[in-house]
């Protein structure tokens, strides 16, 4: 073999297989394009939905993950930096993100609630209508009610179960697309949200920080402690969003005054 050629493992070989059946049956028909293992596509709203064909690294290569990733621009460049308009994105540069694999009955991986493909079989048809029938019942769906800013606010919560861990931050976007939408009162009542559920000094000043990009202020931001009642000794959030509503103040008094994110 001559120096520098790499040869594609046979996992590999079949992972390849298997996304050029997936992307010709089920996701080039819904208007996907590929790049590598990535098929993105944009909704009318600008939203990018992504699904990303991940391989098992090494000792783990007869395994792979279909992540799922919805984009909203101005949430992504709040936390993630601005990367420009592109279009292709990864799934790791969404700020909803899922793997088709929460979906279904699959062997956990390692222990955790995870699970996995496998690329042990020669015959990769089982695998390949297993994940056609599971990007038509859920990836679909789920990409419908994430195919604008409206219905991602509408909708975001009833899919925390699939998205963790990576729901630390909803309601702080749900401020920003707020902002975006130029709806101020939704974006303060989601960052009192946000500001409530916050437990960390550090955390909280990064709200802030990110509250006073949105032109919302939370000031002064002392540390705020959740009430708890004697009997149950269960978090009481009435107390603290009163006094938080308290705190929160607006530099606009006009919504249409406030800064829209860039698109």
């Amino acid at each position: 073999m001559a120096m520098g050629i790499q040869v594609k493992s046979v996992y590999a070989e079949r992972l390849d297989d298997i996304q050029r059946q997936v992307h010709a049956l089920a996701l080039k028909p819904k208007g996907f394009k590929k790049q590598g293992r990535t098929f993105c596509r944009k909704t009318a709203d600008g939203l990018v939905q992504v699904v990303n064909f991940q391989m098992g690294g090494l000792g783990d290569n007869e395994k792979f993950w279909v992540n799922l990733g919805v984009r909203v621009s101005e949430c992504c460049e709040m936390t993630q930096g601005a990367v420009g308009e592109k279009e292709f994105y990864k799934e790791y540069e969404c700020n909803i993100r899922s793997r088709l694999n929460k979906f279904t009955s699959l062997k956990p991986y390692k222990g955790y609630a995870d699970r996995y493909f496998s690329l042990i079989r020669e015959d990769t048809s089982k695998v390949v209508d297993e994940i056609i029938m599971l990007l038509k019942n859920y990836a679909m769906p789920f990409f419908d009610d994430f195919d604008s800013r409206e219905k991602v606010l509408a909708n975001r919560e009833k899919y925390l179960s699939v998205t963790s861990p990576f729901n630390n931050n909803w309601h702080m976007e749900a401020a920003i697309i707020c902002v975006h939408l130029g709806d101020v009162a939704g974006a303060t009542e989601s960052m009192i949200m946000a500001y409530a559920q916050s437990t960390l000094a550090a955390h909280r000043e990064y709200l802030e920080t990110v509250a006073e990009k949105l032109g919302l202020v939370l000031s002064p931001a002392p540390p705020i402690q959740h009430a708890a009642t004697a009997a149950t000794g269960q978090r009481n959030r009435r107390p603290v969003l009163e006094a938080l509503r308290r705190l929160v103040g607006r530099k606009h008094a006009d919504p249409d005054t406030v800064p829209q994110a860039q698109r």
